[in-house]
């Protein structure tokens, strides 16, 4: 857990050698049109300043809304965006703080779930928490946002494992999630 302290309309995290690598990759995003992620703003010493992402960021334990499906819904949506906007980003050379994945599809942000999303009002307004987004596979990123963004381990459900073990519903949710944010209009088709 990386300590932030908020001064005004910016935060100061604690920097590290990924940091440069992790702001070229917050302006590449910006100039893609990814205007919900954290501003990079420079490094100062040892600490880095992000403009701050207004919303409520949810913490352990999570609150209910979080685990609807609208959520579920919206965060693949706005994962869709983030991994279309990083493709083209060069991370060859780059420092980092997660080891790129081979073969890499995209940029992926790894740890896109509850605890690191901006709500207001239950809608999902901005993601926080770069610091490891490295090179990976796609679908990487979409079965952490579903373990994530599910009570796995609720006592409605059998065990942890049997859940996971299940993966005919997340290859469904990948297909969904997949459609649904290249094209609006398709959210009530059902697969």
């Amino acid at each position: 857990m990386n300590a932030v302290v908020r001064q005004g309309d910016t935060v100061l995290r604690i920097a590290g050698p990924w940091t440069p690598t992790v702001h070229h990759y917050l302006e590449y995003l910006l100039f893609a049109g990814i205007d919900w992620a954290p501003r990079a703003l420079g490094i100062e010493h040892d600490r880095e300043r992000l403009s701050f992402v207004k919303g409520e960021v949810p913490v352990y334990p999570l609150p209910d809304w979080v685990w609807s499906e609208t959520v579920l819904e919206e965060g693949a949506r706005r994962l869709r965006e983030l991994h279309d906007a990083s493709i083209g980003f060069g991370f060859d050379g780059a420092v980092r703080q997660a080891p790129a994945k081979v073969p890499a599809e995209v940029i992926c942000h790894n740890d896109f779930a509850p605890h690191s999303l901006a709500f207001t009002d239950g809608k999902i307004v901005g993601a926080i928490d770069f610091d490891m987004c490295s090179a990976s596979l796609l679908s990487d990123s979409m079965i952490w946002l579903r373990c994530r963004s599910r009570r796995l381990m609720s006592s409605g459900n059998r065990t942890f494992m049997t859940r996971l073990k299940n993966m005919n519903v997340t290859r469904i949710f990948f297909a969904r999630s997949w459609m649904m944010s290249a094209a609006p209009d398709r959210l009530s088709r059902k697969l």
